[in-house]
């Protein structure tokens, strides 16, 4: 077969600093003033696409020493039969080329790698899919007209619901897809964003230490119990999704001031994870834990990331302690990640070199 294209998708994954679960359709049609404010992180899903020619469609796809091949009579009802941890992907793939109705007559290899630790809550899977998906756009040619990102984003939240069966939210997606560091407003039939100032991505990367918790989280299950009782009109839940509305409100402010005040900025992430935790029980004695050595090394502030129950806490420091509160979490083995913050949104790169 001749190899006809070659290349690598990457897309980065996020921590939010505020307004999470706001995100969440249709919740914030619920709540006035819904916003979600996270950051892209370059920790990052790398997909790599190898395209030949073909007389039929043929898919194999791989991730470490898993790995699956289907042929065209392959059916989505199958999926059981494909290793778990490609379930996802292969699912994904054969949604979006079900837009076409017929699979292209190509061979197409997809080997995939990611930064992001399984049920860290840094949004990996959705940053998988933006690759995913991203790199499918260049096979089929299908999302590339300007202003692509909000089509393509209604094509990845769908899917992942579809195959987790439950609501998803959208700043995973709306991280990986855009990259830096950013306010997305959320508005019935309408989401907005506005970038944080250069001033204010460069500050929150000289603060910003990533902690695994250790403790793996199901987001699409949590966020599917808060779905659930905020629908059905339960006040304590609706309560505190307006207050985390006015959390996010006060981060927004708070970064967008002259001089940013980072304590202040710390002690709300403490506010808008307490309100988090007692509105939507999203804690675990173990994840508490982890939380309370992570405050003793003496940070400005510490939250959970995504939906909790477990994952990744988003921890601010004085940057000329940073290395040292680094050393402290690792000699408590805390699991330190190698993270910064980027601009960069999901890209392809050119991987030519093996072509005729």
């Amino acid at each position: 077969m001749k190899l006809i294209d070659k290349f690598t998708v990457q897309a980065p994954s996020r921590a939010d600093l505020a307004g999470g679960t706001l995100d969440l359709w249709p919740l914030y049609c619920l709540v006035p003033e819904a916003q979600t404010i996270n950051v892209a992180l370059d920790l990052y899903a790398s997909v790599d696409f190898e395209v030949y020619e073909s007389a039929q469609f043929k898919l194999h796809v791989s991730a470490g020493e898993q790995q699956f091949s289907l042929d065209p009579s392959w059916k989505l009802g199958a999926l059981s039969t494909v290793p778990a941890v490609l379930q996802f992907p292969v699912f994904s793939t054969l949604t979006f080329l079900n837009l076409h109705h017929k699979k292209p007559a190509l061979a197409i290899n997809i080997s995939i790698r990611s930064a992001v630790p399984m049920g860290s809550g840094l949004g990996g899977s959705s940053t998988l899919l933006v690759a995913l998906g991203r790199g499918l756009c260049r096979i089929t040619r299908d999302f590339s007209e300007q202003g692509w990102q909000w089509k393509f984003l209604d094509w990845a939240k769908d899917t992942e619901a579809a195959f987790l069966k439950v609501p998803t939210g959208t700043q995973d997606y709306l991280a990986a897809i855009f990259g830096g560091f950013q306010s997305y407003r959320f508005q019935p039939g309408k989401i907005s964003q506005t970038p944080m100032s250069a001033r204010a991505f460069q500050e929150l990367n000289e603060r910003l230490l990533i902690v695994f918790s250790g403790q793996r989280h199901h987001s699409g299950l949590s966020n599917w119990e808060v779905y659930k009782k905020a629908i059905e009109g339960d006040a304590k839940v609706l309560g505190g999704l307006d207050e985390l509305a006015q959390v996010a409100k006060k981060v927004e402010r708070g970064l967008n001031q002259e001089s940013i005040d980072w304590n202040q900025l710390g002690k709300l992430m403490e506010e808008e994870w307490s309100v988090r935790k007692r509105t939507f029980q999203v804690s675990t004695p173990e994840l508490e834990q982890v939380i309370d050595t992570v405050r003793r090394t003496g940070v400005l502030g510490v939250k959970v990331c995504g939906a909790a129950q477990g994952g990744s806490l988003l921890v601010l420091v004085e940057p000329a302690q940073k290395n040292q509160i680094k050393s402290r979490l690792q000699q408590q083995k805390l699991q330190v990640l190698s993270a910064s913050t980027t601009y960069r949104g999901v890209s392809i790169s050119e991987s030519n070199s093996d072509m005729d």
